[in-house]
Protein backbone atom coordinates (compact mmCIF):
# COMPACT_ATOMS: atom_id res chain seq x y z
CA UNK A 1 0.00 0.00 0.00
CA UNK A 2 1.04 3.46 -0.83
CA UNK A 3 0.88 6.26 1.33
CA UNK A 4 0.45 10.03 -0.96
CA UNK A 5 1.64 13.11 0.88
CA UNK A 6 -0.48 15.85 -0.34
CA UNK A 7 1.47 19.32 0.69
CA UNK A 8 -0.25 22.55 0.30
CA UNK A 9 2.02 25.66 0.08
CA UNK A 10 1.98 28.48 -2.08
CA UNK A 11 5.58 28.84 -1.43
CA UNK A 12 6.97 25.55 -1.90
CA UNK A 13 8.49 23.44 0.20
CA UNK A 14 11.99 21.99 0.08
CA UNK A 15 11.81 19.07 1.70
CA UNK A 16 15.45 18.70 2.92
CA UNK A 17 15.27 18.89 6.68
CA UNK A 18 13.52 22.59 7.34
CA UNK A 19 11.11 22.60 9.39
CA UNK A 20 7.99 23.05 7.31
CA UNK A 21 4.86 21.08 7.53
CA UNK A 22 5.27 19.23 4.17
CA UNK A 23 9.20 18.68 5.19
CA UNK A 24 8.27 17.37 8.51
CA UNK A 25 5.51 14.71 7.81
CA UNK A 26 7.46 13.65 4.86
CA UNK A 27 10.53 12.76 6.71
CA UNK A 28 8.42 11.48 9.59
CA UNK A 29 6.69 8.67 6.85
CA UNK A 30 9.97 7.99 5.05
CA UNK A 31 11.67 7.29 8.47
CA UNK A 32 8.68 5.09 9.56
CA UNK A 33 8.36 2.91 6.58
CA UNK A 34 5.80 4.66 4.65
CA UNK A 35 6.24 4.23 0.42
CA UNK A 36 5.47 7.36 -0.34
CA UNK A 37 3.93 9.61 -3.10
CA UNK A 38 4.22 13.04 -2.36
CA UNK A 39 3.24 16.03 -4.59
CA UNK A 40 3.56 19.81 -3.79
CA UNK A 41 0.61 21.85 -5.15
CA UNK A 42 -0.23 25.74 -4.53
CA UNK A 43 -3.06 26.53 -2.73
CA UNK A 44 -5.83 26.65 -5.73
CA UNK A 45 -8.78 25.03 -5.23
CA UNK A 46 -9.10 23.00 -8.50
CA UNK A 47 -5.41 22.32 -8.21
CA UNK A 48 -5.62 20.39 -5.16
CA UNK A 49 -8.57 18.72 -5.69
CA UNK A 50 -7.30 17.14 -9.23
CA UNK A 51 -3.97 16.09 -7.19
CA UNK A 52 -6.27 14.95 -4.28
CA UNK A 53 -9.03 12.62 -7.14
CA UNK A 54 -5.89 11.57 -8.67
CA UNK A 55 -4.70 9.87 -5.87
CA UNK A 56 -7.51 8.71 -4.18
CA UNK A 57 -8.82 6.65 -7.42
CA UNK A 58 -5.20 5.10 -7.59
CA UNK A 59 -5.57 1.30 -6.59
CA UNK A 60 -2.53 1.30 -4.76
CA UNK A 61 -3.25 4.06 -2.71
CA UNK A 62 -4.67 3.30 0.67
CA UNK A 63 -4.04 6.33 2.55
CA UNK A 64 -4.15 10.18 1.26
CA UNK A 65 -2.15 12.57 3.99
CA UNK A 66 -3.11 16.30 3.11
CA UNK A 67 -0.69 18.87 4.97
CA UNK A 68 -1.12 22.96 4.81
CA UNK A 69 1.13 25.07 6.83
CA UNK A 70 -0.79 27.35 9.16
CA UNK A 71 -3.99 27.29 6.50
CA UNK A 72 -7.20 25.89 6.60
CA UNK A 73 -8.52 24.95 3.28
CA UNK A 74 -12.28 25.22 3.51
CA UNK A 75 -12.95 24.23 -0.03
CA UNK A 76 -12.24 20.64 1.03
CA UNK A 77 -15.09 20.79 3.47
CA UNK A 78 -17.16 20.82 0.55
CA UNK A 79 -15.15 18.45 -1.91
CA UNK A 80 -17.44 17.02 -4.68
CA UNK A 81 -15.11 14.92 -6.01
CA UNK A 82 -15.78 11.46 -5.05
CA UNK A 83 -18.28 9.97 -7.56
CA UNK A 84 -20.14 13.40 -7.42
CA UNK A 85 -20.71 12.68 -3.95
CA UNK A 86 -19.60 14.82 -1.20
CA UNK A 87 -16.91 13.03 0.85
CA UNK A 88 -17.77 11.11 4.03
CA UNK A 89 -16.42 13.54 6.55
CA UNK A 90 -15.87 13.56 10.32
CA UNK A 91 -14.55 16.82 11.54
CA UNK A 92 -11.62 17.34 14.20
CA UNK A 93 -10.68 20.45 15.56
CA UNK A 94 -9.93 22.05 11.73
CA UNK A 95 -8.94 18.20 10.33
CA UNK A 96 -11.17 16.59 7.73
CA UNK A 97 -11.35 13.13 7.14
CA UNK A 98 -12.99 10.75 4.67
CA UNK A 99 -13.38 7.87 2.63
CA UNK A 100 -13.35 7.18 -0.94
CA UNK A 101 -14.18 3.51 -1.97
CA UNK A 102 -10.59 1.89 -0.27
CA UNK A 103 -8.59 5.44 0.48
CA UNK A 104 -8.71 7.07 3.42
CA UNK A 105 -8.08 10.88 2.91
CA UNK A 106 -7.14 12.82 5.93
CA UNK A 107 -6.44 16.56 6.48
CA UNK A 108 -4.33 17.92 8.88
CA UNK A 109 -3.59 21.76 8.95
CA UNK A 110 -1.40 23.30 11.06
CA UNK A 111 2.25 23.89 12.10
CA UNK A 112 4.82 21.55 11.84
CA UNK A 113 4.53 20.32 15.50
CA UNK A 114 0.56 20.19 15.55
CA UNK A 115 0.98 17.88 12.30
CA UNK A 116 2.78 15.60 13.20
CA UNK A 117 2.11 15.23 16.69
CA UNK A 118 -1.85 15.08 15.66
CA UNK A 119 -0.99 12.38 13.25
CA UNK A 120 1.39 10.36 15.57
CA UNK A 121 -1.61 9.92 18.03
CA UNK A 122 -3.98 9.00 15.09
CA UNK A 123 -1.64 7.16 13.50
CA UNK A 124 -2.11 3.13 14.65
CA UNK A 125 -6.02 3.39 14.63
CA UNK A 126 -5.66 5.17 10.43
CA UNK A 127 -3.44 2.15 9.65
CA UNK A 128 -5.60 -0.27 11.15
CA UNK A 129 -8.77 1.00 9.79
CA UNK A 130 -7.33 1.58 6.36
CA UNK A 131 -5.97 -2.00 6.49
CA UNK A 132 -9.47 -3.43 7.26
CA UNK A 133 -11.34 -1.18 4.72
CA UNK A 134 -9.20 -2.05 2.02
CA UNK A 135 -9.26 -6.04 3.16
CA UNK A 136 -13.40 -5.52 2.91
CA UNK A 137 -13.33 -3.49 -0.50
CA UNK A 138 -10.89 -6.14 -2.10
CA UNK A 139 -12.96 -9.17 -0.47
CA UNK A 140 -16.42 -7.70 -1.63
CA UNK A 141 -15.35 -6.85 -5.20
Amino acid sequence: METALIIVSDNGCTCNGNQDTGSVMLTYLIDSGYNVLCKIVPDEQAIVEEVLKEYSDNPVVGLVLICSTDKNLPYLEKFNGFNGNYIEECKFNYGLCGIKSSTTVIYLPGSSDEVLDCYKKIEYVVLDAVSHLRENVHSNG
